[in-house]
């Protein structure tokens, strides 16, 4: 019966792990979106200030 809960217990933790590294992942590509609107804003903003 050991063994089963043994075999269980390593499935969570790499289910867990996929799910935190999944995550992550999100994590940063959100991130980085943030970042490309920022500098599609700067860019729009001096465009702008161009254009006057």
């Amino acid at each position: 019966m050991s063994f089963e809960k043994s075999g269980f217990e390593q499935m969570y933790l790499e289910v867990k792990a996929a799910c935190e590294e999944a995550e992550t992942k999100i994590q940063m590509e959100g991130e980085l979106a943030r970042r490309e609107i920022d500098a599609k804003k700067q860019q729009v903003g001096y465009c702008s200030n161009q254009m006057l």
